[in-house]
């Protein structure tokens, strides 16, 4: 039952309960959802929830996403959504691939992206850009413009930026 207070107004139970507890419930169910339904195939590498019951969801894959997966997920974490009514009665749900231009931020996103440009930032700050030329199991390979390899751990990576190319 949706709290009251001044006049009557229904808040959403989404208000009090913390928000990183509300991104653990959803993230264990999205992460559920896709290894039962998926296997290895795709994975969550984000989640937007706002005050206003906007929630967003990224997935990423081995393959590009295909709408059908982000259907069936919306699906899924809708009937638990209205269920349980963490959002409130009125939220709004978006399932989507991360996009071109959100940094890549999980390591099984990396390796489908060798050869492209990148810019790269570490974990302290420092940022690389070059080619990324190699993934291995705990580091990643740049190349530089002047043909320098630069090799850095997964552990220091922050985020990786696929730099896009309109040239032909």
């Amino acid at each position: 039952m949706p709290k009251v207070f001044n006049g009557g107004q229904k808040l959403s139970p989404f208000l009090f309960m913390e928000i990183d507890i509300l991104k653990s419930k959803i993230g264990s169910l999205v992460e559920g959802f896709l290894k039962e339904d998926y296997e290895d195939a795709y994975f969550m590498v984000g989640m937007d929830l706002s005050a206003s019951a906007l929630c967003r969801v990224y997935i990423d894959g081995v393959e590009p996403v295909k709408y059908e997966v982000c259907r069936k997920l919306s699906r899924h974490l809708e009937s638990y959504l209205d269920e349980n009514l963490w959002l409130g009665e009125k939220y709004k749900l978006e399932v989507s691939s991360p996009g071109a231009d959100k940094p890549l931020t999980d390591p099984r996103q990396f390796t489908k992206h060798v050869g492209r440009s990148c810019e790269l930032q570490e974990v302290s700050g420092n940022i690389h850009a070059g080619k990324l030329i190699k993934v291995e199991e705990d580091q990643v390979t740049l190349e530089t413009k002047n043909k320098k390899e630069i090799a850095i751990t997964l552990e220091n990576i922050e985020s990786i930026k696929i730099v896009l190319s309109f040239k032909k």
